[in-house]
């Protein structure tokens, strides 16, 4: 389950015994895998730009590749169902299902701060 499971609502002109509402947001915050694959893309870029391990950035590309054209939805896959697909291991799963459970990718958002930092001329 993720951070963003449930949200409740009140409706404060309905009465209280229905003002109370409670909203499934996980169909709202729902990546796709295009979205996912996207993120895997971007990382091995920024990856590539601050010259980190080559190796890493391989799989991050691999994955992106695998993961773009992917007929199944990821969100309804195991981490074992994740780690099978050609080019995601299991890291890479894991960072899958940290995204689908959170919305977010840290390893990504570590090379952004990074980023941050660097003076354009």
């Amino acid at each position: 389950m993720g951070i963003f499971k449930l949200a409740k609502v009140r409706i404060p002109d309905v009465p209280s015994v229905i003002s109370l509402i409670t909203i499934d947001l996980s169909a709202v915050l729902m990546l796709t895998n295009s979205q996912i694959a996207a993120r895997f893309d971007q990382l091995a870029k920024l990856m590539e730009l601050h010259e980190e391990n080559p190796f890493k950035i391989k799989s991050y590309a691999n994955a992106y590749l695998s993961l773009r054209k992917l007929e199944g939805n990821l969100s309804a896959m195991s981490r074992d169902e994740l780690a099978s697909i050609r080019g995601v291991g299991t890291a890479i799963a894991d960072k899958i299902q940290e995204m689908l459970s959170t919305g977010r990718l840290s390893a990504l958002e570590e090379i952004k701060a990074k980023r941050s930092g660097w003076k354009w001329v």
